[in-house]
């Protein structure tokens, strides 16, 4: 029983496949492929012929929400290194649910959360962004559009450089808590963000 179920179990997955491909074709052309990121027993796929610089229409945005929910992880190979910007994943990031901007991109945060105060970005000598080009400035620069509030940069570069002193810290700001908003409903969020170039916190708490 077990061994026919297993058997039963393969069979719908090629089918749901092949129908993941089928939608591929029908809405970014002939050309797209797929294969699986290490086998077919693990999850993930990856995906071929798709370029992420160019908006999502409604029902593409669909299909990469069902693509995300079937395979948990999705990769889409041979985007452009040279023109990709963040304000391209940003868009993307849309589609699952607005990014909630990282309390540690604002000035005054903690005057927000308590007393709905107006947001404000950090000056900009003390961005992330702007610590981090500062550190290797021959050697390392953030991408475009990494000042954006949506984006949190995991470094250790602010307050590095050739000439400083080598400092030790664990275990600080390696990672983000930060939850994504929920979503109201998938076709709400897909039309929402077809058209958006940032994110809809961004656009709804900074005027964007």
């Amino acid at each position: 029983m077990l061994r026919g179920r297993r058997v039963w179990v393969s069979d719908m997955s090629m089918a749901l496949i092949a129908d993941f491909d089928r939608r591929m074709h029908r809405l970014f052309g002939a050309h797209v492929t797929s294969e699986p990121l290490s086998s077919a027993q693990r999850m993930g796929r990856r995906f071929y012929g798709v370029d992420l610089q160019r908006p999502l229409m409604p029902e593409q945005a669909k299909l990469f929400i069902d693509l995300l929910d079937h395979y948990s992880v999705i990769s889409f190979a041979g985007q452009d290194q040279a023109t990709f910007r963040m304000r391209h994943l940003e868009r993307i990031a849309n589609h699952f649910g607005a990014p909630i901007p990282h309390p540690k991109n604002y000035a005054n945060y903690k005057d927000f959360a308590k007393n709905k105060a107006p947001l404000r970005l950090l000056p900009v000598e003390k961005q992330a962004r702007t610590r981090c080009d500062a550190a290797f400035p021959d050697d390392l620069q953030c991408l475009e559009d990494a000042d954006s509030p949506a984006v949190y940069l995991v470094t250790n570069l602010p307050g590095s450089g050739p000439d400083q002193q080598e400092n030790s810290v664990a275990g600080l700001h390696w990672h983000t808590d930060i939850e994504f908003e929920p979503v109201a409903s998938v076709d709400e969020y897909v039309l929402r963000s077809s058209g958006s170039q940032h994110s809809q916190f961004s656009a709804r708490n900074m005027g964007q």
